[in-house]
């Protein structure tokens, strides 16, 4: 009996795992709009976990938490965006109905002190430095260059 349950089970973990390859492989493109891709050895926790962040919330269209200072992004950034016409919100709520799903994975990442710099691929296909500021023991996005990343990430 306890050879047939080790057979069974063995079964059901080979059947397992070959239905989550398949899954991978035919809908990675809804996987992507989730979870950005497995950071490189280079991308440390905190910065992956920032741009996975501020993708969900964009997903969700979560504009307050996106253009609250400091709760993603850089408060410097959200001024920025508040000294346009429209301000942060109408340029977030613009850019998630045109770009909506995001798609982002972190490709690289630089270390300096004070600074990350990570190369994201968002879901054009299309590379995008982004720099990133420590804040409290966590990072919060900050230029592309020099515009900020809303636009930049959402590939417009």
């Amino acid at each position: 009996m306890s050879r047939t349950v080790a057979i069974v089970s063995l079964v059901i973990v080979l059947a397992s795992s070959v239905l989550a390859t398949v899954a991978r492989l035919t809908n990675g493109a809804a996987g992507a709009a989730s979870r950005p891709a497995a950071p490189t050895p280079a991308a440390p926790p905190g910065v992956v976990g920032a741009i996975a962040a501020f993708q969900a919330s964009f997903n969700a269209g979560d504009v307050e938490r996106i253009c609250r200072p400091g709760s993603l992004l850089d408060p410097a950034v959200i001024r920025r965006l508040n000294a346009q016409s429209g301000g942060c919100a109408a340029e977030a709520e613009s850019l998630a109905n045109a770009a909506s799903p995001l798609q982002l994975s972190v490709i690289d990442a630089r270390m300096r002190p004070g600074l990350a710099t990570a190369l994201v691929r968002n879901g054009h296909g299309r590379a995008v430095s982004v720099d990133l500021v420590p804040d409290h023991g966590r990072w919060l996005l900050s230029f592309s260059g020099d515009a900020e990343p809303l636009s930049a990430l959402a590939g417009t």
